[in-house]
């Protein structure tokens, strides 16, 4: 029995997320007004690459949250992050990881600066990464009229999930500057953290499930029964971390204009934008039950 492994990072930002060795997207954002969406590359398990399109620029920029830092520190001194992370303990099927946090000094003029830097005053980059595998099992396939139907059954289905975050920062950024980009960090903590249950009950979901995929030859037909697991887990993923962590990071982003528009403490704000987030999920799954 063959095990079958595939690798995905999903990088999100809020900073950005990119999702890949399979799938790479992300949002880029900061603290500054305006909201920038990049989709990089998506990489499909034979190797092609396809590429996405940019979404629009930022409008009305405030010089404040623009301006490069105006007080430099010597490089490989950033400020140390303000809150502890979370400890995310794994569950059946699923595997986790300590929560790794990178401080990195942003300093434009020497050259410090992450490579898509577009003048962000401080941001946040969340890294996602899942590896996933299970059970190749054999693939039986019968032909039909003009096409070929591949069968197979998944077993031992499994995953390890682990999350990244960098801060860019000033040497002496604003406390609002701050707390801004250490609350984009905290979103995304919380998202790992509460996407950890609902993945494992999609992988205990797919042990012992029949997976059926159509191809034009006997091989593709087989191929495309074996990435059927593969594409389920993806969209699960993708939806229970990166997705919704760029969900919720964007909209946190608009209602504070990138950090310069607060009108209650950052953390009572993210419980605020959780509700809403969970709202919004549960209305969803309404309509596309009816």
């Amino acid at each position: 029995m063959r095990k079958a492994l595939w690798r995905r990072w999903m990088a999100m930002g809020a900073g950005v997320v990119c999702l890949g060795a399979g799938i790479v997207w992300g949002q880029a954002s900061g603290s500054k007004p305006g909201i920038v969406l990049r989709i990089g590359a998506e990489t499909t398990p034979a190797g092609t690459t396809m590429r996405a399109a940019t979404s629009g620029r930022p409008e009305n920029k405030s010089p404040s949250a623009t301006a490069p830092a105006t007080t430099r520190a010597v490089p490989g001194e950033p400020p140390a992050t303000t809150r502890k992370s979370l400890t995310v303990r794994g569950a059946p099927f699923v595997q986790t990881g300590p929560i790794k946090v990178i401080g990195n000094l942003l300093d434009p003029e020497h050259g410090l600066m992450p490579k898509d830097y577009d003048g962000e005053g401080g941001r946040c980059d969340t890294l996602f990464r899942t590896d996933f595998g299970y059970d190749v099992t054999p693939v039986t396939v019968r032909r039909t009229d003009e096409r070929f139907v591949g069968t197979m059954k998944c077993s031992g289905p499994w995953t390890r999930i682990t999350l990244t975050l960098t801060l860019w920062l000033p040497a002496h950024p604003a406390l609002y500057l701050l707390d801004h980009e250490e609350t984009h960090r905290e979103v995304s903590e919380r998202v790992y953290a509460e996407g950890i249950v609902p993945m494992a009950a999609v992988l205990k979901a797919m042990e012992g499930k029949i997976y059926t995929a159509a191809g034009k030859t006997e091989a593709e037909a087989r191929e495309a029964a074996k990435q059927a697991p593969i594409n389920e887990f993806n969209d699960a993923s993708g939806r229970l971390f990166g997705g919704r962590a760029r969900r919720i990071n964007v909209r946190f982003d608009t209602v504070t204009r990138h950090g310069i528009f607060v009108r209650k403490p950052n953390r009572e704000l993210m419980e605020d934008l959780f509700k809403e987030d969970a709202k919004g999920e549960a209305d969803t799954a309404t309509q596309e039950g009816k």
